[in-house]
């Protein structure tokens, strides 16, 4: 599973990192910001080009969350790798226990209250 989560973060980082090289980023995001102004200028007219304006910036958000998620990936996938070699780490990284108690009491799901039964 660490080999799997380094492997798939840093093919996705690299496949991101060839994305400049066909693209202008700096020139994408301008015609992203430019046609939202127009159709949001244009109103009436400008509804094709405020569409093609959110699809564009709503591509740019999903390169960016593919980004991170790929960052994230490569970070597990290197933490899983090191946790591996060095099993002393593992404990070393743990959460103090009223820490990962207090987390736990923040992040479980909890039944909803109904008094109407």
């Amino acid at each position: 599973m660490a080999l799997l989560n380094g492997v798939a973060g840093t093919g996705v980082l690299l496949l991101l990192m060839q994305l400049p090289s066909r693209w202008d980023s700096l020139l994408l995001i301008s015609k992203v910001i430019s046609f939202l102004i127009q159709g949001l200028s244009q109103v009436g007219q400008g509804l094709i080009s405020l569409t093609v304006g959110l699809l564009q910036a709503l591509v740019v958000l999903l390169l960016l969350g593919l980004a991170i998620v790929a960052m994230l990936l490569l970070i597990n996938g290197v933490y899983r790798l090191l946790r591996l070699a060095m099993p002393w780490l593992g404990g070393a990284l743990a959460l103090p226990v009223a820490l990962a108690r207090l987390a736990w009491s923040v992040v479980r799901i909890r039944p909803p209250d109904r008094s109407d039964r």
